[in-house]
């Protein structure tokens, strides 16, 4: 029997792959990429002159042009190293599509924001008599087991984030 699995965000910084094309695309539609230009952002994720001439004989048109564009990058053709969501914003930069790498770099941001909230709120609680405040006395851990579950998760994802930058 088939078991789904759960894959990260293509935001979070992991290797993409062609499983990942739709949502590529999605991302790049979301922040108004000009499709037009997918041969300059081919180049830019060194997928090769002669794949993306080939890619235009092929298709002709524009849209599926772009699509085989990023798939040949997600499919690592012509020796593409990692394709990863910083390769994609460097790419989008270096063919002067700030605001569009800018967005999704925002849009990046905003999740692991959002993520490392939901990852602090975990934090077990001390109760004082004037407020909750974050149990932060390491003899805590006694009364608060959960303190050090919720630290280690922390950590994985705070590595996770460090490794993904450039």
């Amino acid at each position: 029997m088939a078991r789904l699995v759960h894959k990260p965000s293509i935001l979070s910084g992991r290797t993409l792959d062609i499983s990942d094309l739709d949502e590529v695309m999605a991302l790049l539609e979301r922040h108004h990429y000009s499709k037009t230009s997918y041969h300059e952002l081919g180049l830019r994720l060194k997928v090769s002159h002669n794949t993306l001439e080939n890619i235009t004989k092929d298709q002709r048109d524009v849209l599926p042009c772009f699509r085989e564009c990023l798939a040949s990058w997600l499919r690592k053709a012509d020796g593409v190293e990692d394709p990863t969501i910083d390769t994609l914003i460097a790419a989008l930069r270096g063919i002067g599509e700030t605001a569009v790498a800018d967005g999704i770099n925002g849009e990046r941001q905003n999740i692991i924001a959002v993520s490392a909230k939901s990852e602090m709120s975990d934090r077990p609680m001390l109760d004082t008599s004037e407020e909750q405040t974050p149990c932060t006395d390491i003899n805590c851990t006694l009364h608060f087991p959960n303190l050090v579950k919720a630290y280690d998760k922390f950590k994985r994802f705070f590595l996770t984030v460090m490794r993904s930058k450039p």
